[in-house]
């Protein structure tokens, strides 16, 4: 017989990949489902946080508790904390500050304000600056006063003056309203006069042609001209009654700075 040949053994190759890439994307796999995982946790801690801090905010635990406020002598402070808007219970995050300082000024007798919160003991502090009135005149009804401001700002109605200078011959319109400009001269006039000139004055009024006049309590008239150097005519007028015999005086004009005309009655001529 003929010897048959023998055909070499086939040889089987793996075409799968190398375990050692196969090992390597397991290994980045898992890293990246770990890292998805701690950011899952970090970013569930953050909402939580955020939210316990919201409840904190909104609770009792974070709101106003008192409201303080200072700087009044004449303005209610009950009604200021009205036109604030803040309530005690209110949360302090929710408190607007800017608009509780808008709404305080809007109060004619109050000139500026601020409000300001404390996170650690609840407490806002509303501080006012008030007007401060320098004359007082007749409502039109002409059952009252107004009281205004040296800028000619009418600021309350009143039924006494208070020992304030008193303007007549001007009509006043509500609080909060400002003057004309021949008026608030008037006002300035009677803002300026020192206590001791002020207590001998019965009333300031607009003369004519828009001149000042003091009406004297002795029943002299002092013509003070406009409101400019309101200073100079007033020293003038305190050396007059200082220095001259005032029997028989009727008119003393110091429209001119610095210079002073009496006029005597007829019966001292």
């Amino acid at each position: 017989m003929t010897p048959t040949a023998t055909s070499p053994p086939k040889v089987v190759r793996n075409h799968g990949a190398d375990p050692r890439i196969v090992e390597r994307r397991r290994s980045v796999e898992i890293d990246r489902r770990r890292r998805r995982r701690r950011l899952l946790a970090a970013v569930l801690v953050v909402m939580s946080a955020l939210a316990g801090l919201w409840l904190a905010a909104h609770s009792a635990l974070l709101a106003v508790d008192v409201i303080d406020v200072q700087g009044t002598s004449s303005v209610d402070p009950a009604a200021l904390v009205a036109l604030s808007g803040i309530a005690v219970g209110d949360p302090l995050v929710r408190v607007n500050t800017a608009a509780a300082v808008t709404a305080v000024e809007s109060d004619p007798q109050v000139a500026e304000a601020s409000v300001s919160r404390s996170w650690f003991d609840g407490r806002v502090i509303v501080q006012v600056v008030e007007r401060v009135p320098v004359a007082a005149m007749a409502t039109a009804a002409g059952d009252s006063l107004a009281v205004v401001d040296a800028s000619g700002q009418v600021l309350a109605v009143v039924s006494d003056a208070g020992g304030l200078p008193l303007v007549t011959g001007v009509v006043p319109g509500s609080p909060g309203e400002r003057l004309g400009p021949v008026d608030r001269g008037v006002v300035a006039a009677a803002a300026a006069l020192p206590p001791g000139l002020a207590s001998l004055v019965e009333a300031v009024t607009p003369g004519d042609n828009g001149r000042i006049e003091l009406r004297m309590a002795d029943g002299s008239v002092v013509v003070m001209g406009d409101a400019g150097e309101l200073d100079v005519k007033i020293r003038t007028i305190q050396t007059i009654l200082a220095t001259v015999d005032m029997r028989c005086v009727d008119v003393i004009n110091v429209a001119v700075a610095d210079t002073a005309v009496l006029t005597r009655g007829e019966s001292c001529a």
